[in-house]
């Protein structure tokens, strides 16, 4: 499959880096998850804790006062909700789905990203199939 020209190629005989390409490395398990969730409760919980809960914000709802006030005045992380809502009315399922983006791009390498939180470091060797496969999988399980 032919890359887009601003694609960068790493890894693998003949590129940049002349080596190997490692396999993917599996993803967490889900039990992985639960585990940080647990722990998010129990900082959320923990008397004089910074953690906040966030509440998303509909983006039909979103304007400049309410983003200065959340982000600028409270230094509040703002999570919007409903971005892409109608973006399946707009296009068809085939237009942009994880399928058209597996591909088009699945062969892309994934550099910085994403990220294993237990061992606060990159995972090597992902591409955007791999990944995409692996949020379907943890869509499914939610």
């Amino acid at each position: 499959m032919k890359q887009h020209s601003s694609f960068r190629r790493y890894g693998g005989k003949g590129s940049d880096t002349g080596g190997e390409e490692a396999p993917a490395p599996a993803p967490p398990s889900l039990a992985y998850f639960d585990r940080i969730d647990a722990l998010v409760d129990a900082e959320l919980a923990r008397p004089g804790s910074r953690f906040k809960l966030i509440s998303p914000i509909p983006y039909a709802e979103l304007n400049n006062k309410l983003v200065e006030d959340i982000v600028i005045q409270q230094g509040v992380p703002l999570v919007v909700s409903g971005v892409t809502a109608s973006w399946q009315a707009e296009l068809d399922s085939t237009s942009f789905s994880w399928q058209w983006l597996k591909a088009h791009f699945g062969s892309t390498k994934l550099i910085n990203s994403p990220r294993d939180t237990r061992l606060m470091e990159d995972v090597k060797g992902w591409n955007v199939a791999d990944f995409v496969d692996y949020l379907e999988r943890c869509a499914r399980a939610r």
